[in-house]
């Protein structure tokens, strides 16, 4: 079975090693994929020439679209697959990200484009404003041993476009600035979390500081597996499986982030490679919230939906003989209900 993309498509492979590349298809065969202008995750650096993969070093591939007209691929590529392997030429699986080429990469880009900020200054002023007029922000603490009496490392805060690290051991306060505390107490800021649990008992006990208006993506997986499936999962998902199963990335994306020990996000002065990391597990966080809540309050979206298109797919004759009751329910929405 070759492989089956088309010349110019930008594609996202990922290595059995968990190395991912993306770059434009400049050439398929039955056990390669040839490709140009190629960069390497997760720093982004345009690598030179082109990069041949072999099907035997693949772990999938994946197809970044411009437009979203074509984003209704949802098949997987698993080379281990013997399905996959016994399928045609003319019906090769595919595997799309859930996201337009342009929101993807911008998302990149901000993983790159981080603030790291160990003292407070104009930039830590100008976060906490930022922040404070933010109706959404992904939260993260850094430190793979902190909880009830263990401080954080870092404390990553992302809003839609930006994401700031607070490198707390570098702060003259053993405690958090007034500032952050705010936001993380405020009820007007969502704080969207991946499993809420750890970081509430470390910021309560260590901190004094109880979190408020929590979105938790763990506790969305969970509800929507139960949903899905008519049974509570026994197992949860981490972040990267979670971006996997909803957005399609892939799923090496955010281990490497993952499995960064102690030792190694304590050292200072804190490597940039780390840096990326930490705000690569805060990135994701409001979008994979906002395609969980979709999937959440589907029935009424489509109710929505349906309503608002009432009046502009009727005729003026059939709006002419609608009941002057407007209080009314009307039926094509009950359905919904």
């Amino acid at each position: 079975m070759e492989f089956n993309y088309s010349r110019g498509q930008r594609l996202i492979v990922e290595l059995k090693d968990n190395q991912i590349f993306e770059g434009d298809c400049l050439k398929t065969a039955k056990n390669r994929i040839d490709l140009s202008n190629v960069s390497q995750y997760p720093d982004g650096k345009l690598l030179k020439g082109n990069l041949s993969f072999y099907r035997s070093e693949i772990e999938s591939v994946r197809v970044l679209h411009q437009t979203d007209d074509v984003q209704d691929e949802e098949s997987t590529f698993d080379p281990s697959s013997p399905q996959q392997k016994e399928k045609k030429v003319d019906s090769a699986p595919r595997q799309v990200i859930a996201l337009l080429k342009d929101e993807y990469n911008r998302l990149l880009e901000m993983t790159r484009n981080y603030i790291y900020m160990a003292t407070v200054d104009n930039r830590y002023l100008d976060a906490i404003e930022h922040l404070n007029n933010c109706e959404t922000i992904g939260v993260v603490g850094i430190d793979s041993k902190y909880g009830r009496s263990r401080r954080l490392s870092l404390l990553v805060l992302c809003s839609w476009d930006q994401v700031y690290l607070f490198d707390l051991l570098l702060y003259r306060k053993k405690g958090l600035e007034p500032d952050l505390e705010e936001i993380l107490k405020s009820d007007k800021i969502k704080k969207i979390v991946h499993d809420s649990r750890k970081l509430a008992d470390c910021l309560w006990h260590c901190h004094k500081v109880r979190m408020n208006n929590i979105f938790d993506t763990m506790v969305a997986d969970l509800t929507l597996e139960k949903n899905q499936t008519g049974q509570a999962p026994e197992t949860t998902r981490n972040i990267s499986e979670c971006l996997g199963h909803y957005l399609n990335f892939p799923s090496s994306l955010l281990e490497n982030a993952l499995t960064v020990t102690t030792e190694e996000w304590e050292e200072r002065p804190l490597l940039n490679s780390r840096k990326i990391k930490a705000a690569q597990l805060a990135t994701f966080l409001i979008t994979l919230k906002e395609k969980q809540e979709r999937m959440l309050l589907k029935r009424f979206y489509d109710a929505v939906d349906v309503f608002s298109h009432l009046s502009v797919n009727s005729s003026g004759f059939h709006l002419q003989k609608a009941p002057n009751n407007k209080s009314d329910v009307p039926d094509e929405i009950k359905d919904y209900l």
